[in-house]
């Protein structure tokens, strides 16, 4: 696969069917479903954030949510960051063929690397 990838001919994704029309809404609501279904949500908040609790301080239920609210805030603040800048450049490279060459050598080198450890690796 490694080595495929290499040598794979660059397609441009302009050339390549639209995707359809994405209702915003209906992304925004599955995203907030999964978060909240999923169990390491969870298990991060009741592992990670207890140990900054100081029952001498105060309620602890209002020390978890000022501490979660603050993790939501500054994750929010990262993600816009990275989608922003992320869309931005995607527009910019996505039909650059020099740099879907440089990409689909980095990837296929990974991917050797990868089987070359796996193949040689005590079992």
């Amino acid at each position: 696969m490694g080595i495929q990838m290499m040598f794979a001919k660059n397609v441009s994704i302009a050339a390549a069917t639209t995707p359809p029309m994405i209702n915003m809404f209906k992304v925004y609501r599955q995203g907030i479903i999964t978060e909240l279904l999923n169990p390491k949500t969870a298990l991060f908040f009741l592992s990670f954030l207890p140990q900054f609790v100081k029952t001498e301080q105060g309620s602890i239920s209002l020390q978890m949510f000022i501490l979660g609210s603050i993790l939501v805030f500054t994750a929010l603040s990262a993600d816009l960051l990275i989608a922003v800048t992320g869309g931005t450049w995607s527009r910019r490279v996505v039909n650059q063929p020099l740099i879907q060459k440089i990409q689909n050598m980095v990837a296929g080198t990974v991917l050797i690397a990868l089987g070359v450890q796996l193949a040689c690796g005590d079992r």
